[in-house]
């Protein structure tokens, strides 16, 4: 009896020992290899290259100072209103531009560029003096694997996501390594960019970029990382930071 219950006593443990190591390989499987990238899906995001025109800006300023490109559209695009974000104090005027590359590898690549400005970012008063700089932005995204894409979702950097971005705003060079983001391609072929920026080294603000595809970006408004847009109008940018 009791070499029965021994090899009862196996056979319960190596059902335990298989199964662990099954669910282990699963679950290494998903964590380590992402989507896998077939000629289609790199074909697919090659679909997406090219120049692009931001129709909409939105942050919460970590829940201190909102600024959108129109408060009227926060809820739309975020699926929440802000309460803080008044039209017609909050709003700024908005350029804003991006192009998208993509690797034969299906790697992506994105840069973005936006200048904006109200009234409150000109004359840089109580907490729009700390946003001042945000007048200007210039962004290089780390290049993103197809391997991150969730192909439910349509949305590019979701599994096992890369980070960071480097850049500059209205006076200084930036390099941001822990801000994360993901972009969402919407079923109307425009791109959805969710931004957790961490800049303020304090607290950190949810952002909201809308890219609709063009077929090029208007003539003057280049993206160079130190040449400004010629509209809207800002002041105190530096022609080329030091830092």
């Amino acid at each position: 009896m009791k070499k029965s219950f021994l090899l009862f006593l196996s056979s319960i443990i190596a059902v335990f020992l298989i199964t662990g190591c099954a669910e282990e390989s699963k679950n290494n499987g998903n964590t380590s290899t992402g989507t896998e990238v077939t000629p289609e899906l790199i074909q697919q995001l090659k679909g997406y290259a090219g120049d692009y025109e931001i129709s909409f800006f939105y942050t919460d300023g970590g829940k201190m100072l909102s600024i959108a490109s129109d408060c009227n559209q926060v809820a739309q695009y975020t699926g929440t209103a802000d309460a803080k974000c008044v039209s017609g104090t909050n709003d700024v005027t908005m350029k804003g531009y991006g192009t998208i590359t993509v690797a034969d590898n299906g790697d992506v690549s994105v840069i973005t560029k936006m200048q904006m400005t109200n009234a409150s970012l000109q004359n840089a008063t109580a907490l729009w003096a700390a946003a001042k700089n945000n007048q200007y932005n210039y962004t290089v995204f780390t290049t993103i694997p197809a391997s991150t894409i969730d192909l439910n979702t349509m949305t590019l950097n979701a599994i096992n996501p890369v980070a960071g971005v480097t850049g500059r705003n209205l006076t200084v060079n930036t390099n941001y390594p822990n801000n994360t983001y993901t972009f969402t391609i919407m079923a109307d072929g425009s791109i959805k960019n969710n931004i957790v920026d961490t800049s303020s080294g304090i607290v950190n603000a949810n952002v909201t970029v809308i890219m609709k595809k063009i077929a090029s970006i208007p003539s003057g408004y280049t993206l160079e990382k130190d040449v400004k847009f010629p509209e809207p109008v800002i002041d105190g940018f530096v022609d080329a930071p030091a830092n």
